[in-house]
């Protein structure tokens, strides 16, 4: 069983089903729009299931930073050094 946090739109999951082709892949992702992309992407992948949250240590709605870079996107804000050492990723949008 492989639990891929912050799925963002299949990345992850695809290389984790080349390494363990039997394994079951729990995925979560919060943003709505990378959600369903993921499910497209993923239709026919056998073993997945997805989850559209993020997973935290209590329930609660939280501000997502969302950057332009999507693998970026995060619950914590951008440090200035990750902007300056990854421009591309320092555009935010906020998001509830």
């Amino acid at each position: 069983t492989i639990m891929d946090v912050g799925a963002n739109v299949r990345q992850s999951a695809v290389i984790f089903r080349k390494i363990v082709p039997t394994a079951l892949i729990y995925s979560f992702e919060p943003l709505g729009d990378f959600f369903e992309q993921m499910n497209g992407n993923l239709r026919n992948v056998p073993n997945f299931r997805s989850f559209n949250l993020a997973l935290g240590d209590r329930k609660e709605k939280r501000t997502i930073n969302r950057s332009s870079f999507s693998e970026s996107s995060s619950l914590r804000k951008m440090a200035k050094l990750h902007k300056e050492a990854f421009p591309e990723t320092a555009t935010e949008v906020l998001l509830l």
